[in-house]
C-alpha cells in the first residue's frame, strides 16, 4: 500500500484499514507513504460493541500464521477510537497483535511515522499503537516516529529516536498534514528505512529533500526563490567621485557609521567585514526589499532586509549571495525601498523561482505609478531621496515638510554648541540618520549642499509638479508611487 489515503471511514475496529490473517498464511503487509485521518472505530447497537484500531488493525489471528508488517512515513491524524467492547485491553489508533497464545508470529516495524491528535472517549488522546484484546507482535520496533502519547506503553527498547513533540501540522483542522516551517518532523526521519523505489512522497514531491526524510507521509518542500536586484538611491549618486560616475557613494561606510543590524523591521545582522569590501561592490546601506502578491499588490507576501553595493546590486546580509525568500515559484511584483528614499514596484508581475532573476530598476522595468523614481541621466534611474520624516511624500514647504526632520536634527544634537552656547542653523551633524538626505554621513539644514536643498531641487524639478501645465510650486507634496 502506498501513496494511498484513508479518509473519514467508520466501523466497529480497523476502520480504516483491517488486516487479518488465518491459518498457515505467510503475508507481508507494507504501507508506506500513506495518510490516515478522520476515521472513527465505535458501537454498532447493543451487541456489536466496537474493539480498536480507529486508523488500521493488523493482526496475525490464527494457528501458524504469519505476519510480517512494516510501515514507513505514514501519518495518522485526527482518528477517533470510542469503542466500549469489554475485554479490550488497549485501545487507540494503531493496533498490531496476534494470538495471545503464541501460536502465531508477527513482526512489525514502524518507521519515521507520524501520530497525533487522535482521541478516544471523552477527547481523551488515545494510545499512539496498541495490541488490543490480544497480544503484542512477537518484536515491535519504533524508529524515527512522533506519538503523542510518547509510544508510553511500550518498552524503551523498543524504541529509537521517538518523541511526543507537536509535529505542527500546517491545518490539522482543515486536514492540510503537511509539516509547518520548524516541525520536529522535518530531517528527522531516518533515510536508511526508506526503500530505494520510494522516490516521492503522497504530494508527488521528491521524498528526501535534504539529505534525511522527514517523518510522516509529506515531505517538507523547501520553499526558496531568488533574485538579483539592480537600483539606485539617488542620495548616494549625487556628486559621485570623480572617475566614479556609474557608481554610488559609500561615505556612509567609509566614515563607519552603517550599523551591523539592519534599522528595518526584521533586523538582520551582517558581519562587520562586509564593510571592509571596497571598489565597485562596497556596501552603500541598507535596504528593504518586498515580494507582493501577483493578485493583490496591496498584499505584501514577504519582506526582508538587504544591503546596497556601489554598481546598484541588491545583495544578502554576507554582502555577496543573490536575495533569497521563502516562496513557491510563482509570480510576483516586486517593491525595493529606503529608510530616506520613496519605494518604487515593479508594474508587472515578475516570475520568480529557484533561479535567480535579475530585476533591473536602474533602467530594465517599468514602474508602477507615475515618474515613481527619479531620472539621473545617462540612463539610469533611482529612488527619489529626501523622505525624511518617513511618511512616505516630499515635500519643500507645507505641512508634510521634510525640513522640519532635518532642522529638528541638527538643532537637537548635543555635539550642536559653541563654547557651551545654543545651537545654531549651519552645524554639520554626523551620523546615520534619515535626515541626511545626500547619504554623506553629514545633516546639515542651512549652507552650502545643505540637505533642504537637495529636497527643494526635487520638488521643483519633479515633472509631475505642475498645475495645468503652469510652473513647479514649492509646497507641491509628491506621494511615494506604491498601491
Amino acid at each position: 500500500i502506498t501513496n494511498c489515503k484513508f479518509n473519514n471511514n467508520v466501523s466497529r475496529y480497523g476502520s480504516g484499514l483491517y488486516v487479518l490473517i488465518m491459518s498457515n498464511i505467510n503475508l507481508n503487509v507494507i504501507i508506506t507513504n500513506t495518510l490516515f485521518i478522520n476515521n472513527t472505530s465505535k458501537n454498532y447497537y447493543s451487541d456489536n460493541d466496537g474493539y480498536t484500531g480507529s486508523a488500521a488493525w493488523i493482526r496475525a489471528n490464527t494457528a501458524g500464521s504469519s505476519l510480517t508488517t512494516t510501515i514507513t512515513n505514514c501519518t495518522f491524524a485526527n482518528n477517533t477510537d470510542i469503542g466500549t467492547k469489554s475485554g479490550v485491553a488497549e485501545r487507540g489508533t494503531l493496533s498490531l497483535g496476534r494470538r495471545t497464545d503464541g501460536s502465531s508470529t508477527h513482526n512489525a516495524t514502524v518507521n519515521n511515522c507520524i501520530i497525533y491528535n487522535n482521541i478516544g472517549a471523552s477527547n481523551v488522546t488515545t494510545l499512539d499503537i496498541n495490541k488490543g484484546h490480544v497480544s503484542f507482535p512477537n518484536q515491535l520496533l519504533v524508529n524515527n516516529s512522533i506519538g503523542e502519547q510518547g509510544f508510553s506503553n511500550l518498552s524503551a527498547g523498543n524504541l529509537t529516536n521517538t518523541s511526543n513533540s507537536d509535529p505542527l501540522f500546517v491545518d490539522a483542522s482543515n486536514n492540510d498534514f503537511t509539516l509547518q516551517t520548524g516541525s520536529p518532523a522535518i530531517d528527522a526521519g531516518d533515510s536508511s528505512l526508506v526503500s530505494s523505489n520510494v522516490l516521492t512522497d503522497l504530494s508527488g514531491n521528491t521524498r528526501i529533500q535534504n539529505i534525511i526524510v522527514d517523518m510522516g507521509c509529506y515531505e517538507s518542500v523547501s520553499l526558496a526563490i531568488k533574485l538579483d536586484i539592480d537600483m539606485f538611491l539617488q542620495g548616494a549618486a549625487i556628486n559621485p567621485n570623480v572617475g566614479e560616475e556609474t557608481l554610488m557613494r559609500d561615505d556612509l561606510r567609509l566614515a563607519g557609521i552603517i550599523p551591523t543590524t539592519s534599522p528595518y523591521s526584521d533586523g538582520l545582522i551582517c558581519n562587520a567585514s562586509v564593510f571592509a569590501v571596497t571598489g565597485a561592490d562596497a556596501i552603500v546601506d541598507w535596504i528593504w526589499v518586498g515580494l507582493r502578491d501577483a493578485n493583490d499588490n496591496t498584499n505584501v507576501i514577504e519582506a526582508k532586509s538587504a544591503l546596497l553595493q556601489r554598481d546598484g546590486d541588491a545583495v544578502s546580509v554576507d554582502g555577496v549571495s543573490s536575495l533569497e525568500f521563502s516562496q513557491p515559484t510563482a509570480n510576483y511584483y516586486v517593491v525595493v525601498n529606503h529608510r530616506n528614499h520613496l519605494g518604487a514596484m515593479s508594474l508587472n508581475t515578475i516570475a520568480l523561482s529557484a533561479t535567480s532573476t535579475t530585476v533591473d530598476f536602474t533602467n530594465g522595468i517599468t514602474t508602477f505609478g507615475t515618474n515613481a523614481q527619479k531620472d539621473m541621466g545617462s540612463g539610469i534611474m533611482g529612488l527619489w531621496t529626501g523622505d525624511a520624516n518617513g511618511d512616505n511624500n516630499l515635500n519643500y514647504i507645507g505641512a508634510l515638510s521634510e525640513t522640519t526632520a532635518i532642522s529638528s536634527h541638527v538643532f537637537n544634537d548635543p555635539n550642536n554648541t559653541i563654547f557651551g552656547g545654543p545651537p545654531v542653523a549651519t552645524y554639520s551633524s554626523l551620523g546615520y540618520s534619515n535626515a541626511d538626505v545626500n547619504m554623506d554621513g553629514i545633516t546639515k539644514y542651512i549652507g552650502t549642499s545643505s540637505d533642504v536643498s537637495f529636497i527643494s531641487d526635487n520638488i521643483f524639478n519633479n515633472p509631475s509638479n505642475t498645475l495645468f501645465g503652469g510652473p513647479p510650486t514649492a509646497t507641491y507634496v509628491f506621494s511615494e508611487q506604491l498601491p
